[in-house]
């Protein structure tokens, strides 16, 4: 959703994933929504490990969209936990802003956590930038008023 709002709106998107599948349905919602010629780009690779390339690369972007998985496996046994590798991931994205960056967007769907303790590890990843940050639930609200939670945010607005 976060790709497919951010090329709508005209921004070029970098949009990764580790699952092939999920590329590829992120790529035909695009295709549905009009996007095809939309500047994304599209990656199938481990979400760290990219984000580590791009900064040794010296690549930047003015935006980041985070929405880890709690729990994961990579191709070679890799084991991701969010509570011990968000935050060096969080770092790595540090070095990938550019000289004027506009916001950080992290989302997580760990039951444990609070919106507060996401908003801890982004401010404390993102201190030497000037910015406010903001956090709550993510939520579905139906038209009846039933809430379905989804899991928590926070949502950084930089001013770089």
């Amino acid at each position: 959703g976060s790709t497919l709002a951010g090329a709508s709106a005209g921004a070029e998107v970098t949009h990764v994933d580790s699952a092939r599948s999920v590329v590829n349905w992120a790529r035909r919602n695009a295709e549905r929504n009009g996007l095809t010629d939309a500047s994304i780009r599209w990656i199938v690779d481990d979400a760290v490990r990219f984000a580590q390339r791009e900064a040794r690369r010296g690549a930047t972007y003015d935006g980041i969209v985070l929405d880890p998985p709690s729990f994961g496996r990579g191709p070679k046994g890799e084991v991701w936990k969010i509570e011990k590798d968000l935050d060096p991931l969080l770092r790595t994205c540090r070095e990938l802003l550019s000289s004027t960056p506009r916001f950080v967007l992290v989302t997580a769907h760990t039951r444990a956590w609070r919106a507060g303790d996401l908003a801890s590890r982004v401010d404390a990843a993102f201190a030497d930038q000037p910015g406010s940050t903001d956090a709550g639930p993510l939520e579905i609200r139906s038209s009846v008023g039933t809430v379905l939670r989804s899991g928590i945010f926070s949502w950084r607005e930089l001013h770089g």
